[in-house]
């Protein structure tokens, strides 16, 4: 009878070391928050921050109170810390009579294109097929039919990254 009562209590006591390990990894796997968005407000002043490098090349920008476009195209890169499934860039914008193309760059070199047209915009973009370096994203910010650089400005800039794990 004490055979079986110890057999008994060693196949309870792995048992629930088992569903402890099986609950720990499953809290691991789902990065232990279902829902995670990470806000970049970005600092248009400076050029290199730790999660933001750019605009850049600088010597296409000028910066007062707001960022003055003097030459396209500039880029941006983004630090990613973990699996995102989105990307929505919004910002404000003082444009002119021109139309800004933004950019994100893809796993085969491509750009997967948004265009933009009002000062106060909110865009899109999906993950799925990024191009990551170093755990960075690349944005490229144009202006196709640049013709008066003065009228290009950017006031705001936010990029705000989604994860949706459901």
């Amino acid at each position: 009878m004490v055979f079986k009562q110890k057999y008994f209590i060693l196949f309870f006591r792995y048992l629930w070391l088992l569903l402890a390990l099986i609950a720990i990894i499953f809290i691991i796997n789902k990065n232990i928050l279902t829902d995670q968005s990470l806000v970049y407000q970005i600092d248009l002043s400076q050029a290199v921050t730790t999660e933001i490098e750019g605009p850049y090349p600088r010597n296409r920008v000028l910066y007062d109170s707001q960022l003055n476009v003097l030459a396209e195209p500039l880029y941006m890169q983004a630090y990613l810390p973990g699996h995102f499934t989105d990307l929505t860039v919004s910002g404000q914008l003082i444009l002119g009579e021109q139309i800004l193309d933004l950019g994100l760059k893809q796993i085969d070199g491509s750009w997967q294109w948004q265009t933009i047209d009002v000062e106060n915009f909110e865009v899109t973009f999906d993950l799925a097929n990024v191009y990551l370096s170093a755990n960075k994203i690349q944005l490229i910010f144009s202006w196709p039919n640049l013709n008066n650089p003065d009228e290009l400005k950017i006031k705001n800039l936010q990029l705000i990254l989604h994860n949706d794990n459901s």
